[in-house]
């Protein structure tokens, strides 16, 4: 009998015995390194969750300046970089059991000089795939390499309908917005496919209220199918608090409401799906809109967070708006992805213990005060 073979047989019984999840793999002989890591993976798919969906920040640099961005607020300690392959690779197990990975955090995702392997990467797994741009960087050539790639949901971002709104997105324009979203109609049409769909992220501040009603009109024919009409909750700047759409009594909820109702209505008789939050002063807190039970926020460093708010990379603590207040939180992050799975992380006590409070409305800090709770 080879001596050899059997003490390697015996020392895998010995290591075999002992529960892998508690092991650590540098520590092990190297003949058996390569084995444990392949059961480490098995056991990781074994106890990997569910998501709904994951928001995979791949870069959190961005070409254009608007003014209700954090990337303004906080310009003088903003973190900007792009998520290495490396770190996106450890991601790769959980897009398998993931519904929809949307790749965008703080940043415009087509500055990424990787982006389309990532798209390829992650649609080999089989989970939809969507982003938000900024919609500067398209021409017929990227169009057409998104509908290629088998991207699923694009959404633009847009915070107005004339002049007002290029005044606040430096670097943006609605016109230029437009026409990317005509050349990837386009696109979609050269190409025979029905994908992706093209939704809008619309910003409603207060000082463009009025301007929500014509929007239905102006994306008509352009193949929209969706718009959601979001608020301002992250206010950096405390000149900003005037542009938040939290009513401070029924009446000025009733007026808010019905501007937006009118817009999705109009939205209808087109054909686009409009929808709408506003926080209101008499909700109770409900559940938080950010899905924090069963999706989560992955940062361009491969930090895990509940959600985008809460893993800005700059400051360490955060302001957002609550009814005319602006309430500082920390960041909070429970682990990072270069150094545990996320499987392990999702899994880890705090992060339970995090989850837990949620559900059951023990809400701390830094969750405590934000609007997302209030959203009705």
């Amino acid at each position: 009998m080879n001596v050899r073979s059997t003490d390697r047989s015996l020392r895998w019984r010995h290591v075999s015995r002992h529960k892998l999840t508690d092991l650590h793999i540098s520590s092990l002989p190297s003949y058996v390194t390569k084995k444990s890591r392949s059961l480490h993976r098995w056991f990781d798919d074994l106890r990997c969750p569910s998501f709904d969906w994951l928001q995979v920040e791949i870069t959190s640099h961005c070409n254009a300046s608007c003014d209700y961005c954090p990337h303004c607020g906080y310009r003088d300690c903003w973190q900007g970089q792009h998520m290495t392959l490396a770190t996106f690779h450890n991601l790769l197990p959980v897009f398998r059991k993931t519904a929809l990975v949307y790749l965008q955090g703080w940043g415009e995702p087509l500055l990424h000089p990787h982006f389309f392997k990532m798209v390829s990467l992650a649609k080999e797994r089989g989970c939809r795939i969507g982003i938000t741009s900024n919609g500067t960087l398209w021409d017929s050539y990227v169009c057409e390499q998104v509908v290629q790639h088998g991207l699923d949901i694009v959404a633009f971002s847009l915070a107005g309908t004339n002049d007002r709104q290029d005044s606040m997105r430096c670097g943006t324009s609605f016109k230029s917005v437009l026409e990317s979203i005509r050349l990837l109609d386009l696109a979609k049409k050269k190409l025979g496919s029905t994908q992706p769909a093209v939704h809008i992220a619309y910003m409603v501040l207060r000082s463009g209220l009025e301007e929500v009603a014509t929007l239905p009109f102006l994306l008509e024919g352009l193949g929209v199918t969706h718009v959601v009409l979001s608020t301002l909750d992250l206010v950096t700047d405390p000149r900003l608090l005037a542009e938040t759409l939290q009513p401070k009594d029924e009446k000025e909820e009733h007026y808010i409401r019905s501007y937006l109702k009118d817009a999705v209505e109009r939205g209808k008789k087109l054909g686009i799906e409009m929808h709408f939050r506003v926080a209101s002063p008499d909700q109770e807190r409900g559940m938080c809109t950010e899905n924090v039970l069963n999706a989560a926020f992955v940062s361009a460093r491969g930090e895990v967070s509940p959600c985008a708010y809460t893993s800005l990379p700059a400051a360490q603590r955060v302001s957002l708006a609550t009814f005319q207040k602006q309430e500082i939180t920390p960041r909070l992050t429970f682990g990072n992805v270069n150094e545990r799975s996320l499987s392990t992380i999702w899994g880890s006590t705090g992060y339970r213990a995090f989850r837990h409070r949620h559900d059951t409305g023990n809400h701390h800090s830094p969750c405590l005060d934000c609007p997302k709770l209030l959203m009705g």
